[in-house]
């Protein structure tokens, strides 16, 4: 009889522990346009303590679009007007403060209606953006991010994606004056590709966990350990 009651409250304790952890969750009408062919990411750009959102793809008329969606708290987003960025699908889109002045800036890729674009926007504040004019490779089906690979202070940019005649994967180096210099990292090139960073090994520095289609057509998923002297080794871990 002991070692049954014992089993029921431990059956009872669990179920209490189970329910306190099963959090529901509840659609939020915001309002939002429905997109496919896209991506979406979340940034504080107006730096007033809640996340923004960026949407970019092929509306339900198949019209390329990018939006910017103000949170203005109690689950309210209203979309920014005026910007100057233009639609684009089949791409990728990141918040990251590339000039170190305090707001989140974007780097968005992809296809637009009428060319493809790889291009940085400057947060100028007060709800506006502005085109650097930097010139990066224009890529479409791939992936696009902010990282300080190197540990300098500076948020690096990756971009992964076909250029038109092939595959390309490249690291540019914040020069810390609001330029970016190419860089000869030697990772494989991709499409269809999604990656993260993440710093596995903890030793200090950020390594790339990449998937995609190789040069060749073949499915890949290889992790890049950050050697922390600007460059990177394949593992020999097995991903399949």
């Amino acid at each position: 009889m002991k070692t049954k009651s014992i089993l029921l409250m431990l059956i009872f304790t669990l179920s209490i522990w189970g329910s306190s952890f099963a959090q529901p969750f509840v659609n939020i009408d915001a309002g939002l346009t429905g997109l496919h062919w896209s991506d979406v990411a979340w940034g504080d750009y107006d730096n007033d303590g809640d996340l923004d959102v960026i949407v970019a793809g092929f509306d339900a008329g198949n019209n390329a679009v990018t939006k910017i969606y103000n949170n203005r708290g109690s689950d309210e987003f209203i979309e920014v007007l005026g910007l100057p960025i233009p639609g684009t699908y089949i791409g990728d889109v990141a918040w990251g403060d590339y000039d170190g002045d305090g707001d989140l800036d974007i780097i968005i890729q992809g296809y637009t209606s009428s060319a493809e674009i790889t291009a940085l926007y400057e947060n100028k504040g007060n709800d506006t953006f502005t085109e650097t004019g930097i010139v990066f490779p224009v890529l479409v089906d791939g992936s696009v991010s902010f990282v300080d690979f190197n540990n300098d202070g500076h948020l690096d940019i990756l971009i992964v994606g076909f250029d038109g005649t092939g595959q390309l994967t490249k690291i540019f180096k914040n020069n810390g004056d609001a330029t970016f210099t190419e860089t000869d990292v030697d990772i494989p090139p991709s499409i269809k590709s999604s990656y993260e960073w993440c710093d596995y090994d903890k030793d200090g520095d950020m390594d790339i966990f990449l998937t995609g289609l190789d040069a060749n057509g073949s499915l890949i998923s290889k992790l890049y350990k950050n050697n922390g002297n600007e460059t990177f080794t394949e593992t020999e871990n097995s991903f399949t």
